[in-house]
């Protein structure tokens, strides 16, 4: 038996439309778990309700709506997503062969029957028969008897659902979706020894879901959790604005995750990058270092090395806290205090008691000439002599860390200089040279075949 449907209750959660919270659980990867309780007014029997504004990114199957403790009063039996958005050219569609008004730019009025627009021309069927093609540039206005059943004017979910109860009841919504992400940005500021440094870092909020959140509790996951199937990348067109952190971040583990729970509840706009403070100003040291790298059987290279700063994620070093992934972006103040950018980095996730590393960029004034200056093959092996020049222009010592890399099987012969074989892939040198000074390193090694 068919029922009369009655739409009982329409609930905003469009950006200021409605005062209830939202929590709104933000991943690495392009994805966001949204939870947001409302009341629900009920009537008894089978019965639609609709709740517009919610993302237009939402996977429909993540879809969760709970009645609370009277759930076993309630029975869902359909949920639809309406997504069929009103545009110009979907009213247009919806009223072929319907009567329509419009008015050129004198003033003109004209009425007919719609036979065809295609965006440049109009086509319309008049009451005494004759065909009038008007070209839409000439149209200031047009007129139409109300929107055309189908349109929607923002994203809805709607229930038909079964009650055996009536009056208002809580009900519990929550949805995957994606469009929001979120990562971190860094600002390192490096004092004039060039050891000593300050941190500070910025949580940045992306929202192209094609919603907003209003008074949003915000938490964000940290680690990369597996997904069923990647979805393509969303396309940025956003806004940005910035606050301060009012309270504390809080941070805590989650399953094999770190979890960071801002102090405040937020608003969150549709296509609006928010940055929020996650620390302010720690203060570190880190191990400036030179890094010339090369392959053991290159056969000649000169170059400037790159400028390498290794950090000590640990509670002695002021850290020790886990740092999620991001930019870092690296000063140093100028003569005048002003601040002046050095080089910037990618981090990943970075744990508790764990050393990463940034590179700065290419030294101008320490570099490195390496060069094979005798190979001897033999039937089982080769003996390969290397020599490295190292270059100091500076003032100040320099710490360099020459890494060869090797293949196969090999061991040093002989060395002029203190070596390290970190593995059988990678010989390390360690020098400290002083500034305006050179250092030779001559080294032979055997390569097995």
């Amino acid at each position: 038996m068919n029922k009369l449907l009655l739409i009982s209750v329409i609930l905003f959660l469009a950006f200021g439309a409605v005062a209830e919270p939202v929590q709104v659980t933000v991943y690495n990867k392009n994805l966001a778990l949204v939870k947001t309780e409302q009341e629900v007014g009920l009537e008894k029997g089978e019965t639609q309700f609709v709740i517009r504004g919610v993302s237009a990114k939402i996977d429909p199957t993540s879809v969760h709506l709970k009645f609370d403790r009277d759930q076993d009063k309630v029975d869902i039996l359909e949920m639809n997503f309406l997504y069929d958005l009103v545009n110009s050219s979907k009213i247009f569609k919806k009223y072929t062969d319907k009567e329509i008004v419009y008015h050129l730019e004198d003033g003109t009025k004209y009425s007919g029957k719609l036979l065809s627009y295609t965006g440049g021309d109009l086509i319309i069927e008049q009451a005494d028969g004759e065909i009038l093609i008007t070209s839409t540039s000439q149209i200031r206005n047009y007129k139409f008897p109300e929107l055309p059943g189908g349109l929607i004017t923002v994203p809805t979910l709607r229930w038909t659902i079964d009650s055996r109860i009536a009056g208002v009841k809580k009900a519990d919504l929550s949805y995957l979706t994606e469009g929001l992400s979120w990562h971190a940005e860094y600002v390192l500021v490096l004092a004039e020894n060039d050891s000593d440094f300050s941190l500070s870092s910025w949580v940045s909020l992306e929202n192209n879901s094609g919603a907003s959140y209003s008074n949003a509790n915000v938490k964000l996951i940290a680690g990369d959790i597996h997904r069923a199937r990647d979805r393509e990348a969303v396309h940025r067109q956003v806004m940005l604005s910035r606050a301060a952190a009012e309270k504390e971040v809080e941070r805590r583990e989650i399953f094999d995750y770190h979890l960071y729970e801002l102090g405040r509840r937020v608003n969150i706009a549709n296509k609006e990058i928010k940055q929020i403070a996650l620390f302010d100003n720690v203060m570190a040291q880190a191990d400036k270092k030179y890094i010339y790298e090369n392959s053991a059987y290159n056969p000649s290279d000169e170059s400037s090395m790159l400028v390498k700063l290794y950090i000590n994620n640990t509670k002695d070093n002021n850290l020790g806290f886990p740092l999620p992934k991001g930019k870092v972006r690296m000063f140093k103040k100028d003569v005048d205090e002003s601040l002046q950018l050095i080089g910037e980095d990618n981090i990943s996730h970075i744990s508790e008691n764990e050393e990463f590393e940034l590179t700065a960029g290419k030294a101008f004034d320490v570099k490195g000439h390496r060069s094979i200056v005798n190979r001897e093959k033999y039937e089982d092996e080769e003996i390969i002599e290397v020599k490295i020049i190292l270059k100091n222009r500076t003032e100040r010592q320099a710490a360099i860390e020459v890494r060869e890399r090797h293949q196969g099987d090999w061991h040093v012969k002989s060395s002029n200089s203190d070596y390290h074989k970190k593995s059988n892939s990678l010989l390390v040198f360690p020098v400290n040279l002083k500034g305006e000074t050179e250092k030779t390193i001559e080294y032979e090694f055997v390569r097995e075949f």
